[in-house]
Parts: structure tokens; C-alpha cells; sequence
């Protein structure tokens, strides 16, 4: 698991930006440390913040990011990248 401050730096994200993924309930941390409160987040999540990145860099908003992600359903997600990228 990474801290938050070397997962910014792998994905290339600010942590402010981060923080605010997991206030909105875009990018929640695979663990957050109950005294610390300090977020912790897998190799997988890398996958998720390209994803993000990906639809922040088509214009999509946020909101409308985290229902395709929370939809999870890879057709739907491959129509409104056609769509957006028309």
C-alpha cells in the first residue's frame, strides 16, 4: 500500500485532489488508519485514478464520473466515450 503523498506522486495528482475524491465518494483509500486518519491506497486504485483522469480530461463532471463508475457497466462507459470524443 502507498500513503497518500506517494500515491499523488505515482498518479500524478495533487493529495488535495485526492482528499476530495474520497469527500465526494469518487476514489475512496483501500484503508484509512483509525488513529491517524492517514489514507493508504492499493496498486489497484492506480487504475481508477486513470480512469478518472481520463473522463476529467473529456470534460465529463465529476458527478457524472462517479455514477459511470459506480454503474460499472463497460458498455455504457464505451458509448459515452464515443459520444464525448465525437
Amino acid at each position: 500500500m502507498y500513503t497518500i503523498g506517494i500515491f499523488s506522486k505515482i498518479c500524478n495528482v495533487p493529495v488535495k485532489t485526492l482528499r476530495y475524491y474520497d469527500d465526494i465518494d469518487l476514489l475512496k483509500p483501500s484503508y484509512i488508519d483509525d488513529e491517524t486518519n492517514y489514507r493508504y491506497y492499493d496498486y489497484d486504485k492506480i487504475e481508477s485514478v486513470k480512469i478518472i483522469m481520463l473522463f476529467k480530461g473529456l470534460n465529463i463532471p465529476l458527478a457524472e464520473i462517479k455514477n459511470i463508475i459506480a454503474s460499472a457497466e463497460q458498455i455504457k462507459w464505451n458509448s459515452i466515450l464515443d459520444e464525448k470524443i465525437s
